[in-house]
């Protein structure tokens, strides 16, 4: 009967479980699987665990706006013990929530982000230099050592104030634990966190590894205690922004002691998970994005001549505001978000015992609903010709930007708190690499991806060309 409760709905299902995202990029699996079932269907894990795929945009924006409140929980799976737990991305919707994202929204502020331009611009020049020698000499290179370089510098700067340089020091325990957790097949100890948390939870594993996220953690508290100590001196890291901002709130539940500079209304193991995802989200997701970019314009060189043309146009210094009003720039990233987003899966995990809105689908407690931005941002009513690039959806009135079938930032009060940081960073990127070289065109160019990852990563080295622009070389 446990395997049949989806059909007894009415609802398409699998006849049990099935293991074939760990086979296969997860992407592809779940839009193979979509294909068969459609935009609304039942997975089954082992006894006691459900899942309902829901790819309907009107759905999806009920869900994670008017009905959060049933559904505020991320993730069914066991996420561990770590200080990851206590980050905006993994906290249940609740009080805790909006507390911290009280705290955290501030370092988000147009102000802020135009202050973070300045050590973005400063790694882009020597991310630029260190392209040089590979658009002299004309040899094929993996650009993905230098995307991931420019994410790492960029984030490590941003979010806890320390300098890299990644490309003279690939060794730097910064890196290292970085990449322990990300950018790597799915392992044994992440499935049965995510599909057996029961077991997970008794064999006392953690899906990310504790040595790295202990490093993180330890990172955290260490900055903390200086910027406690560093009176009259403003942070423009996210580790110092959130401290100054719990010392700066004033409010009754949040009085601060005069004599003792210290932390109210936020510990320090949240302060540290907000770094930890903060950090990993931003360098990997961040990557990611960068190298879809630069395949859709090796694949798409109308559209890279289209945007040298204006970024050349410009009379004014590409800064924080000028990079958001430049149409093709915002196009083609927008485009590439739409058939690559970064993050191929969302959840939200039912409270207790409900309705999915008014299907009559009946949602036991602890049943995770599931959406695909991948799968929604190739539905043919909102974007015919789905698997084309076409940057001119995102470009004029018509734009598809606000559209609810746009989702690679999430949706609704959820939405990526660093999400504005990301495409400030994106946009100082692209341009940059675009003004100083042209990208030869590959129309053999292939990506591969990391089986059962739920970030969109190409698993590979990405082969490019390059050759310096005629207008800066003259």
């Amino acid at each position: 009967m446990y395997y049949t409760f989806w059909q007894r709905q009415g609802v398409k299902a699998r006849l049990g479980p099935s293991f074939g995202w760990i086979r296969k990029p997860l992407h592809e699996f779940f839009y193979e699987e979509a294909k068969k079932y459609g935009n609304i269907f039942g997975l089954y894990g082992f006894i006691g665990q459900r899942g309902l795929i829901v790819n309907d945009p009107k759905m999806v924006r009920e869900i994670s706006i008017k009905e959060l409140h049933k559904f505020p929980m991320r993730f069914a799976g066991h996420m561990g013990e770590t200080s990851m737990v206590h980050s905006l991305f993994m906290m249940q919707a609740n009080d805790d929530w909006k507390r911290i994202r009280t705290i955290v929204s501030p370092a988000f502020t147009s102000g802020k982000l135009k202050a973070m331009i300045t050590p973005i611009n400063r790694i882009l020049d020597n991310f630029v230099r260190n392209l040089d020698k590979h658009g002299e000499s004309g040899e094929m290179f993996d650009v993905k050592i230098y995307t991931s370089a420019l994410t790492m510098d960029v984030i490590a700067s941003c979010a806890y104030g320390i300098e890299v340089d990644s490309i003279s020091r690939p060794n730097h325990p910064l890196i290292k634990h970085a990449q322990r957790i990300l950018s790597h097949d799915v392992s044994i100890k992440q499935i049965i966190c995510f599909v057996i948390p029961f077991l997970a939870r008794l064999l006392n594993l953690e899906p990310f590894d504790r040595e790295s996220t202990k490093y993180f953690d330890d990172l955290t508290f260490k900055i903390i205690e200086e910027r406690l100590k560093a009176k009259n001196q403003k942070s423009k890291d996210l580790i110092g922004l959130m401290v100054e901002q719990t010392l700066n709130d004033q409010s009754e539940s949040n009085e601060v002691d005069k004599n003792e500079r210290k932390l109210k209304g936020i510990s320090r193991e949240e302060i540290a998970g907000q770094g930890i995802i903060f950090f990993l989200a931003g360098y990997d997701t961040t990557n990611v994005t960068l190298c879809h970019i630069i395949y859709y314009l090796i694949k798409h060189p109308e559209w890279q001549d289209k945007l040298y043309d204006e970024l050349c146009a410009q009379d004014s210094p590409l800064d924080y505001e000028s990079l958001r009003s430049l149409p093709v720039l915002n196009g083609v990233i927008c485009e590439t978000l739409r058939l690559k987003p970064p993050l191929t899966t969302v959840q939200r995990t039912a409270h207790e015992d409900t309705t999915l809105l008014n299907t009559g689908i009946k949602i036991p407690a602890k049943t995770a609903i599931i959406f695909h931005p991948y799968i929604i941002h190739r539905i043919p009513e909102y974007y015919p010709d789905p698997e084309s690039f076409k940057p001119e959806r995102f470009i004029g009135e018509n734009s598809m930007e606000s559209s609810i079938a746009f989702l690679p930032f999430g949706s609704g009060n959820r939405l990526c708190v660093g999400m504005r940081f990301a495409q400030n960073e994106l946009r100082a990127a692209v341009a940059q690499l675009i003004l100083h070289y042209r990208l030869i065109p590959d129309p053999n160019l292939k990506l591969e991806y990391f089986y059962g990852n739920d970030i969109l990563s190409p698993k590979k080295c990405i082969q490019v060309l390059l050759s310096a622009h005629r207008a800066l070389i003259n």
